[in-house]
């Protein structure tokens, strides 16, 4: 199932969630470090979190999906208006999960991509979205005397 846009607040490309239950690669399992369902990058392309307004993206636990990918490169890009703000590579596999402590804040664009497309696991992505700012109640309408 496709993460849907507006889901946090967050517009999301190429990320799918599984229920681990019903996965047919060991990565996905491995990748989990709550509940059933992990997130994975759609056929290895890119995935890209974004929002307009700004987020904080803390880190997140990443494997790769498939045994064969053992090995894989992620490259984690972060983007502040336009401007590359940071950019980091580390090695996936598909035994167990690695915790990528990103720590990248107000971007507006965040990017996870395997160098050769193969696709990765993700669980507990640490993102924060700034709280809408608050508005004033309606003015209740005054009443005349007579």
């Amino acid at each position: 199932m496709k993460v849907p846009n507006g889901l946090a607040g967050l517009d999301w490309f190429y990320l799918n969630a599984i229920d681990a239950v019903f996965a047919n690669a060991e990565g996905y399992v491995n990748t989990l470090s709550s509940g059933r369902y992990v997130g994975y990058s759609s056929s290895g392309h890119p995935v890209t979190i974004s929002r307009p307004g700004g987020f904080d993206f803390y880190g997140g636990y990443f494997g790769v999906a498939m045994p064969a990918a053992e090995g894989e490169t992620l490259r984690v890009a972060a983007w502040r208006r336009g401007t590359l703000v940071g950019e980091e590579d580390f090695t996936l596999s598909c035994l167990g999960a690695v915790f990528f402590d990103a720590d990248y804040r107000s971007v507006d664009r965040v990017t996870l991509t395997t160098l050769h497309y193969w696709q990765f696991a993700t669980d507990n992505l640490e993102i924060g979205v700034p709280a809408a700012p608050a508005t004033p109640p309606p003015m209740a309408p005054t009443q005349s005397s007579p």
